[in-house]
């Protein structure tokens, strides 16, 4: 009938339609103002109810009486039938339309539980009346009855009749509950109904829910419609009972909620829901956290905080379907009476107050959102905030960086500890599994769900049911248009754009890096890094506060994460900062440089107090003060890189399987000896952990000699039920072995029941004959032929059981020696081997490893990383003038190999001259709490980026820099300078060749080119060197192009490379061309000289050299101003002499005598010529007074002046010397990192260098050298005295501080004593007080008495 009715308007063409359409379905009569919504609802026609919504009729219309239609329905009954019925149609009613019936159904719910209720007291009070009245008459009635019994005329059988009469009216007065007891049950009803009537709608729900759950990832969005609905019509209960049930019931579709349509209003609306949903996160799986964090991704901020704020309610399709605007409908449903004109101005163009109100309250929004999100995460644990540190999304954080509420946020990371995220990560034990099995796949995330970027994209205020596909399901509305623009994405272009936003999310670096690696060694990065909980990744909230320009956000995240890492490393856990990239470190060194400071100092001391003790081979330190490598690995094992090598080659175990491992609590050591010399598959380990098997558990295994294959096998063939044996029980073989490890017992006791073969005969005849307990309690066939496993695993239950008495008192307690006598006959040889296996404790040994074969593979390695560092020499082709290195250096590495090799044929050793070292020593181990500090980057690396921006020298002392610097020189930066210096010194040969060949030819010639240039020698050295310098020049220009010109210019070794190879060839077309000889020659000497200039930039390199050459640059740079107040005096003083002394001395004449003068030469014979000029007489003394004026300023003032000079730049650089050689090498190191190709790149990178920088010194340095410069963040020479002033106050100062320390904690614990004396005194006093009372001279006794009393015992207290 509904369709009938509507068909004339079905297919609306235009707006207009669509309008007449809306009021002919909810046009209202002129009488009672009912809609036919309302008039089937008041009928209980339910399915024309739901024939209606589904067209669109509006419920929120209001009749003549101010109700809805849903409040029009008859009964509570009849509302609930028609939830039911609607709920089943759910997929074509609008969503806010159930929403509203849901909540009219609860309120209903609650009015009538509110009447009952009040009924209910009503009738208690009615009831105590009544009863307080009988109780006056019974009282009365009780007296009669005793006058009567008392009556001496009443017998004896009269007064029991009357006795009786008594006690039935009572019973009945009372009732069968005795007192009260109607009451009670009343209210035991009473809440049962309520209970029933409240969980009506929540039952509806949960299977609602449960049903859209199982549909799939598709279905999500329409759960948080749902929610959006309920908040937006500012309903507690309905919002809390939904949000309860998505958590609990239907956790992956966290990953699916919008920010701007749901979080927004429910974070404003009720911030105690939106903290219970943060506190219900912590016992969820780490991918559904993950998935809710990266779901907070709102399109418009401005959006969000604005309806957030406001709280608009979501009717506007009740409002547009009715033909009004949108604000009328919303005046209606808030039943307020604002009238036709109240909200006409929402419709229309706001004014410019509106607008800057409606700014002024979306600040307010964001304000209130971001403090209500802070003030949720400070009570969850680190796993969550963990999340919302790497996953929030950027945009969000960058606008909570202009609010003083991030500081709140940043802090919230420095209070937690890592130990923490062991337990509360669900996920590890997975993707450890994986990472032993080869699971290919990038994480545990992708079993369980893909997050989706906004994939539904639904509107924030009504359902996305609502269509613009021809016909129209509910009736077409103004937002139809809207609906089917903001229509959902397939799953494909849903993951293609989940992938271009973790691209600008910042993941560019690691993407690019897993890219060129294997896809198996990109699976098996991103699960070492998904079990690292120790790692956090700062990068979004870094830029976050570097993006709002803001000193005290970059303060406080700076101050968190280095209170993150020292809070850690008190608890002798490694923790890692990731995530700085080299943009970020430029922008942060930039304009926040006392933050990027501290950010780089992360080694603080509280970092180097807690430090792992290791022993190491003595060769490996043997004169060496520091040892910096780079690996995969986090765990101080990576210093048995030949052991760890042997591992990788021979059995399959990879630096991150086995630092997962170790993560999990075995030992490397452990690892190695159950893999190399008991052959244990990491698939054993697989099970184990699988099992439950701790890495402590493991370990004790291991280090107590127990094969790990032979317990997988227990378990695995006690896992399957014995053969013809029905109804077998036992405890899991698991559970039995774990507790026989918690007592200490050992697996040998196992062992030696398997290895005894069959059953002894006399503990047959003893024991498991027929007619004893023990035969009917162990199966005939588990002990016959031969023991089985799972006699053993009944042996061990029945041995973990124990017995008690009738009594309860134990007989034989569990795990008791006594258990094995009564199994096994004494005279039975495995009796006293299970005696001896049980005498034989597990014990916590040290495992100590050995294996000369190690170092075949590690040699190996070594070989294959030196001829990737030659081959990156010349991955770029265009460097011609370094292919002559790299082919001398091979051959140079071939006639090394070949005479080792013969040497080692001889029998001699190879290394038999050098100072070798058998034993071990102790030495400690420092893991830069920095990852991928010494990452070379797809395009620039750390030291790229420290170095254009020109940051203070003595940031290159921090720890982390400093060992940065010092493993990629030694992995390929040394060696590559060493080989760029014998290119530079072949040039030179091949150039000095053909200075004397070319001059020798023109002393034959006589100076005539034309016929030198014929010369066939002289022109193969002029193409070499010609083709050797477009090398050079090339080499150049690439390092223009990769470094910014700032960078490439600031290093003289550039400016002279340039002007060395463009004087080449200049040199070059002088000599093609025939050019005049004297003047070739003086251009091949200036060359000549440039070369050996060139020559000594290169032997800088060197410590010593560095230092000195650093010091010539130095002091010629701080002496340009002293150079020009010099050139300014000479130039005034040697006009004046000139113009002075007049024809007599030339210009020439007087420049060279004052300049020789200023050298030192200072000659009487001046002041002669200068007395007996022949002019006035003042001429001659002006002259001399002059003179000695120069003689003086220049000599004494000046010459002084040059060498303080000279003398504080000494101090200067000599200060800092270490840290000038690193400045050196970080400037050498990223020239050649310019010339490398991207795939060279991550090549060096993969191989040579890590994610994480050990440091390794003896035990007795105490990090006191490496870390020496790492104390201050000052980067400016202040002079002498306040260097020396820091340094005393660098070594006083934690010596006060620890003075100070103390002092307040002798003081902490004198105020203790003094208040337990306080609290002494007064308990004595009120002790002595009754003592007071008497007379005069007892009193006063008795008040010294305890006064004396008191003082004893007060110096009891003291001693």
């Amino acid at each position: 009938m509904v369709g009938v009715l509507l068909e004339p308007y079905d297919n609306p063409v235009n707006r207009k339609d669509t309008n007449k359409r809306n009021e002919y379905l909810n046009h209202q009569d002129t009488q009672i103002r009912f809609t036919a919504l309302h008039g089937a609802l008041l009928h209980g026609q339910h399915e024309v109810a739901v024939l209606l919504l589904e067209s669109g009729a509006n419920p929120q219309i209001l009749d003549i009486t101010r109700n809805n239609a849903f409040q029009v329905a008859p009964s509570l009954e009849s509302l609930q039938e028609l939830l039911r019925i609607v709920v089943q149609h759910e997929d074509v009613v609008p969503t806010p339309a159930i929403a509203q019936l849901m909540i009219e159904v609860i309120k209903q719910q609650e009015a009538r539980e509110k009447k009952d209720k009040a009924e209910r007291a009503k009738a208690a009070a009615a009831a105590e009346a009544v009863r307080g009245g009988k109780d006056d008459d019974d009282n009365r009635a009780k007296q009669e009855w005793a006058k009567a019994l008392s009556s001496s005329n009443m017998d004896y059988t009269q007064r029991m009749l009357f006795v009786a009469i008594n006690q039935l009216v009572n019973k009945v007065s009372v009732g069968p509950g005795g007192e009260g007891g109607g009451g009670e049950g009343g209210d035991v009803a009473a809440a049962a109904r309520s209970a029933e009537a409240g969980g009506e709608v929540g039952s509806i729900i949960k299977r609602l829910f449960k049903e859209l759950y199982t549909k799939g990832e598709g279905k999500y969005g329409d759960l948080w419609e749902y929610v959006q609905a309920a908040v937006s019509y500012n309903n507690y209960k309905l919002s809390k009972i939904m949000l309860d049930l998505i958590s609990a019931e239907c956790p992956r579709a966290l990953s699916s909620c919008n920010w701007e349509a749901t979080m927004g209003p429910l974070i404003a609306c009720f911030p105690d829901l939106f903290h219970t949903l943060l506190c219900k996160l912590q016992d969820m799986s780490d991918s559904e956290v993950v998935g809710f964090v990266q779901s907070l991704r709102p399109n418009s901020l401005h959006s969000v905080s604005s309806n957030a704020y406001a709280s608009v309610s979501a009717l506007t399709y009740m409002s547009t379907s009715n033909g009004q605007a949108p604000g009328a409908g919303l005046g209606a449903a808030a039943g307020a009476g604002a009238g036709a004109g109240a909200p006409s101005g929402l419709t229309g163009r706001q004014s410019l107050s509106l607008a800057r109100g409606a700014k002024g309250a979306a600040h307010q929004g964001k304000i209130l959102i971001y403090q209500q999100l802070v003030e949720g995460l400070k009570a969850v644990n680190y796993v969550v905030v963990k999340a919302f540190f790497e996953k929030a999304d950027q945009h969000v954080l960058n606008d909570m960086a202009q609010y003083p509420i991030f500081k709140d946020f940043a802090s919230l990371i420095a209070n937690k500890r890592t130990a923490e995220g062991f337990t509360e990560s669900d996920s590890g034990r997975s993707r450890l599994l994986d990472l032993l099995r080869d699971v290919k796949r990038n994480s545990l995330a992708e079993e369980h769900y893909r997050p989706q970027a906004d994939i539904l994209n639904r509107h924030r205020a009504l359902s996305m049911k609502f269509r613009n596909s021809g016909k129209s399901t509910h009736g077409g509305n103004a937002f139809n248009g809207n609906a089917s623009r903001r229509s959902r994405v397939g799953l494909d272009a849903a993951a293609a754009a989940i992938a271009e936003d973790e691209a600008a999310d910042g993941a560019g670096k690691d993407i690019a890096k897993e890219r060129s690696a294997p896809a198996g060694m990109m699976v098996v990065r991103k699960l070492s890094n998904e079990l690292a909980v120790q790692t956090l990744n700062v990068e979004r909230v870094l830029w976050a506060a570097v993006a709002a320009r803001k000193s005290m956000n970059v303060d406080a995240a700076v101050k968190s994460i280095i209170s993150w890492v020292n809070l850690n490393s008190k608890d002798r856990r490694a923790v890692f900062v990731t995530g700085i990239s080299t943009d970020l470190l430029k922008e942060l060194a930039l304009r926040f440089p006392s933050g990027c400071a501290k950010l780089l100092n992360l080694v603080s001391r509280d970092v180097l107090e807690q430090l792992a003790t290791l022993q190491v081979s003595a060769n490996l330190l043997h004169r060496k003060d520091q040892l910096v490598k780079c690996s995969d690995v986090r765990n101080h094992f990576t210093w048995r890189a030949p052991e760890l090598q042997h591992l990788s080659d021979e059995k399959g175990y990879s630096e991150h399987v086995v630092d997962a491992l170790a993560d999990y609590g075995i030992p490397f050591e452990c690892t190695y000896k159950a893999a190399v010399e008991w052959d244990t598959s990491r698939e054993h380990f697989a099970v184990l952990i699988e099992n439950h098997f701790t890495g402590a558990e493991l370990k004790e295994l291991i280090s107590n000699g127990i094969l790990l294959s032979r317990v997988v096998d227990m378990i695995a063939r006690c896992a399957k039920p014995p053969e013809d044996v029905p109804g077998f029980k036992a405890e899991p073989m698991t559970q039995l072995i774990k507790e026989m490890l918690r007592e200490k017992l050992s697996f040998r006791i196992i062992e030696a029941i398997l290895d005894a073969g069959s059953m002894n005969e006399a503990t047959v005849y003893t024991n498991f004959r027929p007619g004893n307990p023990l035969y009917n309690i162990y199966p005939l066939k588990l002990y016959k032929p031969v023991y089985t496993h799972h006699f053993v695993q009944l042996l061990l239950t029945n041995w973990r059981k124990g017995t008690k008495d009738a009594q309860g008192h134990w007989t034989l307690r569990p795990w008791d020696k006594k258990f094995i006598d009564t199994i096994y006959a004494p005279n039975d040889p495995l009796c006293t081997a299970l005696k001896s296996a049980y005498d034989n404790k597990l014990k916590d040994t040290q495992v100590y490893i050995e294996n000369s074969q190690a170092m075949e593979g590690w040699a190996k390695k070594q070989r294959q990383n030196q001829n990737l560092v030659l081959s990156a020499f010349v991955c770029n082709p265009l460097l011609l003038h370094r292919w002559p290195v790299f082919v001398l250096m091979h051959i140079l590495l071939y006639i090394r190999d070949t005479v080792k090799a013969w040497w080692r044929h001889v029998g001699w050793e190879w290394d038999a001259w050098g100072d070798q070292h058998g034993h071990s020593v102790d030495a400690r181990a420092l893991v830069i709490p920095w990852k991928g500090v010494a990452d070379l980057g797809s395009v620039k690396g750390i030291l790229t980026g420290l170095i254009d921006v020109d940051v203070p020298v003595r940031w290159f002392g921090f720890a982390a820099v400093k060992a940065a610097i010092t493993v990629q020189w030694q992995e390929f930066g040394q060696m590559l300078m060493l080989m760029s210096a014998l290119a530079h010194i072949i040039f030179m040969s091949l150039f000095g060749g053909f200075l004397l060949v070319m001059r020798n030819a023109g002393e034959q010639e006589n100076g005539d080119m034309s016929k030198v240039n014929s010369q066939p020698e002289i022109m193969a050295l002029l193409v070499v060197l010609g083709l050797m310098s477009v090398g050079g020049l090339a080499e150049e220009v690439s390092q223009m192009m990769e470094l910014t010109w700032r960078t490439w210019r600031n290093y003289l070794g550039n400016l002279v490379d340039l002007a060395s190879f463009a004087l080449f060839m200049v040199l070059f077309g002088m000599v093609w061309a025939s050019y005049t000889y004297d003047v070739i020659l003086a251009v091949g000497a200036i060359e000549t000289l440039v070369l050996f200039v060139r020559l000594v930039f290169f032997a800088s390199m060197t410590d010593s050299m560095g230092s000195l050459m650093r010091m010539v640059i130095e002091i010629i740079k701080d002496m340009r101003y002293f150079f020009a107040l010099l050139a300014m005096i000479f130039g005034g003083f040697a006009i004046a002499f000139a113009v002075l002394l007049g024809e007599s001395n030339t210009y020439e004449a007087v420049a060279f005598k004052l300049f020789s003068v200023m050298l030192g030469d200072w000659q009487y014979d001046y002041l002669l010529d200068m007395i007996y000029v022949e002019h006035a007489w003042y001429v001659s003394r002006l002259s001399v007074l002059m003179m000695s004026a120069y003689g003086i300023l220049m000599l004494i003032v000046l010459v002084n002046l040059l060498i303080a000079i000279m003398n504080d730049t000494y101090d200067r650089i000599k200060e800092t010397e270490e840290i000038e050689v690193l400045h050196n090498r970080a400037r050498l190191i990223v020239d050649l990192e310019s010339l490398l190709t991207k795939d060279m790149r991550d090549k060096l990178q993969e191989r040579l260098l890590g994610d994480y920088l050990h440091v390794l010194v003896p035990a007795d340095k105490k990090f006191n050298k490496f870390m020496a410069s790492s104390e201050s963040t000052d980067g400016e020479w202040k002079g002498r005295m306040r260097a020396f002033m820091e340094a005393i106050k660098r070594t006083v100062d934690p010596q006060l501080r620890d003075i100070r320390d103390k002092n307040a904690a002798e003081f902490k614990l004198i105020n203790s004593e003094l208040d337990y004396i306080r609290k002494w005194v007064v308990e004595q006093k009120r002790m002595m007080g009754p003592l007071h009372g008497g007379d005069d001279e007892g009193m006063h006794g008795g008040h010294g008495g305890g006064h004396e009393r008191a003082g004893s015992s007060l110096a009891l207290g003291r001693r």
